[in-house]
């Protein structure tokens, strides 16, 4: 038995410990589920979450017709209980994946004009941004017929694959900050353009990079982490 694992070839040895390194630095990188911060601006319902302390109690609020909940339907499909696997309080709100919404093109907006820093690093950063899913992404076609951009990026030592998208912010982002959306082992590479939300909207093709059901009233809350845009963007291979 002992000569069989001395006599084990050295190469192999060294391809498992390469790849157990890599799913070591990636299993430590500090993800969290996805919540969002509601008590302070830059949420769709900031401001206004003590008025709706059950998400699942109707689909549009008759008092706010512009806020969304989660609602009933969704409760019941998902198995959800607040405060047990579902987050909503005044301080957080759990935050889901829920389809499409926003075109990786043009020249984005910040849809609530609430910025990270200023209008202007918002523009640089957005417009950055859009250029490399379109210059330096790869081009995936999902089973749908929708395209996925594809980069592949070094961040902090971590080697990962993530499409690129824009959309609604996670924890307590603002527009220009930029996460790292996972579920199981697909990644996306959000900057955000809106206000933070529990329905997740991702651009086109992202949707469906990380999960092939994501068209909207999904029951999958992902693992989220913020990011330096800049440092992920100049990581880019």
């Amino acid at each position: 038995m002992f000569n069989k694992i001395y006599l084990f070839p050295m190469q192999s040895l060294l391809l498992f410990f390469y790849f157990f390194s890599l799913f070591t630095l990636l299993c430590s990188l500090p993800f969290q589920p996805c919540v969002l911060d509601t008590i302070n601006p830059g949420a769709d319902i900031a401001d206004n979450a003590v008025s709706f302390p059950d998400p699942f109690a109707w689909y549009t609020n008759p008092a706010y017709p512009s806020v969304t909940l989660p609602g009933p339907e969704l409760k019941k499909k998902c198995g959800w209980t607040v405060g047990s696997n579902f987050q909503w309080t005044r301080e957080k709100n759990s935050c889901l994946l829920n389809g499409q919404g926003y075109p990786l093109e043009g020249s984005p907006s910040c849809n609530n004009d609430i910025y990270a820093t200023s209008k202007a690093d918002f523009i640089q950063i957005s417009n950055k941004f859009i250029q490399a899913s379109q210059q330096k992404a790869k081009m995936v076609n999902n089973d749908d017929g929708s395209v996925a951009h594809v980069g592949h990026f070094n961040y902090q030592g971590n080697a990962i694959e993530a499409a690129m998208s824009i959309g609604h912010g996670v924890l307590s982002g603002l527009c220009g900050n930029c996460f790292l959306i996972k579920l199981q082992n697909k990644y996306v590479f959000q900057l955000q353009t809106d206000v933070r939300a529990w329905s997740l909207e991702l651009s086109g093709g992202a949707n469906v990079w990380i999960s092939n059901d994501n068209y909207g009233g999904t029951c999958h809350i992902p693992e989220v982490m913020a990011v330096d845009c800049e440092e992920m963007m100049s990581s880019m291979n």
